[in-house]
């Protein structure tokens, strides 16, 4: 698998195709941004544990055979911004969930590890979702 990674303004951007490895290749460019920018386990675990839902989300409800997912990691003021594109004009919906179901927690999850979630449309098609961990 293939990955273009690059420094953003004040972060780092990953583009990945949409295919199952994206959730790791994804999670650990998470882990590695964070603990490079002096982020505690504590935080960097909850920011993989985000990545994951989130990339896992845009490549089983957001994509299709070469589509290409974006991850973008950046600051605001003390917290860490994660960002989540796919090419998908669907917005997500946190949906109630059993506790013996396998699936449908993914966002439940991102509302519980991070201090603030939501979605942006984008103009041209497609969405991105971001999550604010607290730093």
């Amino acid at each position: 698998m293939t990955a273009d990674q690059g420094r953003c303004r004040d972060g780092s951007s990953l583009v990945v195709a949409a295919v199952p490895e994206a959730v790791g290749t994804a999670r650990d460019f998470t882990a590695r941004w964070f603990l490079a920018q002096g982020f505690s386990g504590c935080v960097t675990d909850a920011a993989r544990l985000v990545v994951t839902e989130l990339v896992t989300n845009a490549y089983r409800h957001g994509s299709g055979p070469g589509d290409k997912i974006f991850v973008r990691l950046h600051r605001a003021g003390c917290r860490a911004v994660v960002e989540v594109g796919d090419g998908s004009d669907a917005l997500p919906v946190v949906r109630p969930f059993g506790l013996d179901e396998v699936d449908g927690r993914g966002l439940a999850m991102v509302e519980i590890m991070a201090e603030s979630w939501g979605v942006a449309p984008l103009a041209d098609g497609g969405k991105i979702v971001h999550a604010v961990l607290r730093g």
